[in-house]
Parts: structure tokens; sequence; C-alpha cells
């Protein structure tokens, strides 16, 4: 079973953990718990392991426990069979320069998680039926203006933007 949203909904007390993320922090955590599962022979994970995790996570600022998580993902250290202990160390021994440094999404997953965000927004609006924009007659005149889609979806993309600078 795939680490997503719909497993940390299904116990209250994960949901609570998780809570404190964004959703694109999110994204990262559900991505790091899936990487963490395929290591086992079982290839599942248990509540109990996630739940005890984001507990010791809570120890650590926001910003600090995400960068471990990017460092552990980018440098492919799951490949190598290391564990959730090994994150602990990469949150315990990470410095402040790193984490200033670090970037949640390359290029290529900034584009997919955008698109995905379009998608939704855009494409499903059922005022202006995904065209972006929705006609408008005021004073006997013709005109069109941006559907509010549009403005979600640009307020959500700055919020990706800022959190891929780890400044949320």
């Amino acid at each position: 079973m795939k680490i997503n949203s719909q497993r940390f909904k299904a116990d209250e007390v994960l949901l609570k953990r998780i809570n404190r993320y964004n959703v694109f922090y999110r994204i990262i955590i559900y991505n790091v718990f899936n990487k963490l599962m395929n290591l086992r022979k079982s290839k599942n994970i248990s509540n109990n392991i996630i739940n005890s995790e984001m507990l010791y996570w809570e120890k650590f600022e926001t910003k600090r426990v995400i960068a471990s998580l990017c460092i552990y993902i980018r440098k492919e250290y799951y490949k190598q069979n290391k564990n959730e202990k090994y994150i602990r160390g990469i949150i315990r021994m990470i410095d402040d320069k790193q984490i200033e440094n670090i970037q949640l999404f390359d290029d290529k997953q900034l584009d997919k998680i955008q698109n995905k965000i379009r998608t939704s927004t855009i494409s499903e609006c059922k005022r202006c039926l995904g065209k972006g924009y929705v006609y408008v007659n005021k004073d006997s005149k013709a005109a069109f203006k941006e559907c509010d889609c549009v403005r979600i979806f640009k307020q959500k993309r700055t919020e990706l933007t800022l959190a891929n600078n780890l400044s949320i």
C-alpha cells in the first residue's frame, strides 16, 4: 500500500502530526516513507513506525526535518539500504548552511507538481470549463475576465515556489 494522504487521514494521530507540514512538504514526507517501505522485506511500514518517526521529528524545526529528508532522497541513501535511523542522523548533523541552500524539488519535479495544481484548479473548474476566463456581460458590453480558478492557480504556484526555497 502506497503512503499518501489517505493513510494519514485514516489515523487521527498521524493526521495531527502531518498537519504540522504544508502540502508541498507532505509530498516529500510521503516520498520518504514510500522509500522506507520498499526497504523492508514485507514492503510495508506500520503506522506505529511512521508515528514514532514523526514524533521524533517534532523535536526539530520543520525546515531542518524537510531539508534532511531532501538530502536522504537526493543522495539516494535508500538505495544503500539506509533506513529511518539514518534519517535521524542526518537531522541531527545537518548544519544551518545546508538547510538554507537546499531546494525541495528540481525543475522537472516542479513542472510536474505545477501541472497537477493547474489540472486540479483550472481544468476541473465548472465556471469556466477549463478555459481560464469567463464571459461577463456588464452594461450591455461583452467582455472576458480571468476566472477565479486562474487566480487560485497563481497563488498555489507562488506558494510552491516559496516552499521550494524553504521559506514557508
